[in-house]
Formats: C-alpha cells, structure tokens, sequence
C-alpha cells in the first residue's frame, strides 16, 4: 500500500521516465522526429501527466456532410475536455488509469507510429486514442485502484494495441535506443521534475489569466462577453471560469513554435476551450483613432484577418530575466496600435 508519507503522481505533474535496463537505461526523449531513450536527461524529456478526454469522431460521423453542426460539436467537446483537464488537474494518478504524456517542449503527445509493423513511437500534435497509454504497476503488491507513488516503477500499456512501451535494442544513427511498442514491457522509473524554475517558465501554448489586483482581495480580469471582451472584478475566493483563461501562442514560424516564450515575442491569445483569440475591433484599430481613444477588445474566429497580434514586455529595464516567470507583472502591448491593455475602473 502507498505511505501516507510517500509523495504521490498527479495530474498536471512535469516528470521524466528513465528505463529499469540493466546495462542501457536512459531517458525517454522526444525529438520533431522521433521518441528515443537517451542516455542523458535533458529538456526534452520532460513529459506531462494529462488525463485522457472524450473524442468527437462518433458524433461527426452522425453528422457527416453538416460543417456547421460539426463545427458547434468540435466547439461544445473542446470546451468539455478543457474543463475535465482543469477539474482533474492536481488529482492523484491511480493504476489502471488512462493517461496522456505531453511533451513540454513542443506541445505534442507521446503516441504510437503510423507504421503498425515496426509500432514505432514517436510526437503527435493533436490528441487521439493513439495517445492513450494505461498505467500499470510493476509489483503485484499495487493492485488497480491503488494511488501511484512517484519512487514507484510503472509499466505503460497502450490502449489501443494492447502492447507495451518498450525500449528497442535497436539504435538510431544517435546512438539512442528507439521507443516502439512490444508485448513485453519495459519498466519505467517516474521522475517529478523541476528544472530550476522550469516549471514555472512561461510556455507557448500554456493557459493563464490576464488579472490586476484592485484592492484588497479583488482582482480585476478580461472576461468573455458574447463576441466582446470585457472587463470584470471579482473576489479572488470566487471559482475560475474558463471565460477568463487564456492559452497563449507564440506566432513565430512554425518550427519555432515550442518551448519558453521570452520578453517583447509576437503572441496571440485564444480564449480557453474555444478557436476564438483577442483582437482589436477592426473599425478601431484602422480608423485613426488617437492615442488616448480606447479600442474595442473582441473575439475573433479569423486571427489572421484582424489585429490579434501582441507583445508581452516588462514593466522595468531593471532585473529582468531571459523568461517570463509565472505571477510576473507585465505590460501586453498591440502589435498594430501600439496601444496598451490596461485595467479598466
């Protein structure tokens, strides 16, 4: 049984996995191209633990050849998911349990191959049931049901195929071991990580609130209205809603598209759980307004075809770091206007 005292897997947790190899153990390391096991650790290794959500592949085969009612399903199911994974975020991990793997860096999934002959793994972009992988202790003394202990040794079993995560004798042109799955496991230590102040880097693809303390324990924040963005104060007691989360994303190219966001990058911000982002009104932002006028904030399902670009800079010159840090005052500016969100009374 786990110790009270033991410290337990969550939902949310960054780790690493290294393999129970005698003589070839190593880290699980994805790359653009591949997942191997490496034998140093590094930051692309760093994996986080995701619960699984529903899929809309049923519901669009009813309604295959209807793009507005798929479009409202795809809408209504990825603000669902978004919501499990907010509720069940910071939850024990039990074994038996169906998990994600999401690799930090590149905002990918750890899934298998396209190749069912070799069932290579490797990254995938979007989540599918290709991404799903069971968790399942090593010792007979942990029963399903049971609460997984981070100096536990786990085996990852693959929903779909039934087959296990496995570290191939194979090596690749690297000298790094290749991932695939077999039918005998290869067994896995867990590892809670935190790479210095890692974990609390500011990440493209992250979700966060845009708030500024008013007084006391009332904090002010953007907030979803409609097709508007608005200003509203609340308690900091009051539960979140998805309405003012964010998830922010860096508009560089596409190959640069991962990892820590520094200061004064080009970002867009897309209202959680939807494909709708922050933009400035177009009749504002191109009618040659002064520059103390405001500008409408709304939300817009075309970011490219409005001024939804910003710039996230610092409030002082003085001790600034490379990357942004959780709880960081910043200053978000238009990338168009040049005008500045602000804190509305």
């Amino acid at each position: 049984m786990t110790t009270i005292k033991e410290k337990l897997l969550k939902t949310g947790d960054l780790i690493s996995l290294s393999s129970k190899e005698e003589e070839e153990d190593g880290y699980i390391t994805g790359t653009t191209e591949k997942v191997v096991v490496k034998s140093t650790k590094e930051k692309n290794s760093l994996f986080r633990v995701i619960p699984i959500t529903q899929s809309y592949s049923l519901s669009l085969h009813e309604l295959d050849g209807k793009d507005e009612e798929q479009d409202e399903v795809k809408q209504l199911e990825r603000e669902a998911n978004e919501a499990i994974r907010l509720k069940l975020y910071g939850k024990s991990v039990i074994y038996g349990q169906t998990i994600q793997l999401s690799h930090e860096r590149s905002n990918s999934y750890l899934s298998s191959g396209d190749n069912s002959k070799k069932m290579r793994c490797g990254l995938k972009k979007s989540s599918t049931k290709k991404c799903w992988f069971k968790i399942l202790p090593s010792d007979t003394k942990y029963q399903e049901g049971t609460e997984v202990g981070t100096t536990h040794i786990i085996k990852l079993e693959h929903v779909s195929t039934g087959k296990f995560l496995h570290q191939s004798k194979r090596m690749d042109g690297g000298h790094n071991y290749e991932v695939n799955l077999e039918l005998s496991p290869t067994l896995w230590n867990i590892h809670v990580e935190d790479f210095g102040a890692y974990s609390n880097v500011l990440k493209n693809g992250d979700t966060i609130q845009l708030y500024h303390p008013v007084a006391g324990n009332i904090r002010g924040a953007y907030v979803e209205d409609g097709d508007q963005v608005q200003w509203k104060n609340y308690y900091d007691r009051e539960k979140i809603s998805y309405k003012t989360l964010w998830v922010i994303e860096d508009v560089s190219a596409e190959e640069k598209k991962s990892g820590e966001l520094g200061w004064n990058k080009k970002v867009r911000f897309r209202l959680f759980g939807t494909d709708r982002y922050l933009a400035i009104s177009p009749s504002q932002s191109t009618s040659g307004q002064t520059d103390d006028e405001t500008s409408q904030l709304i939300l817009s399902g075309s970011p490219l075809e409005v001024d939804s670009v910003f710039i996230i800079c610092p409030t002082s010159a003085k001790g600034v770091t490379e990357d942004i840090i959780y709880d960081s005052k910043v200053l978000v500016q238009s990338a168009t206007t040049k005008k500045w969100l602000h804190a509305e009374d």
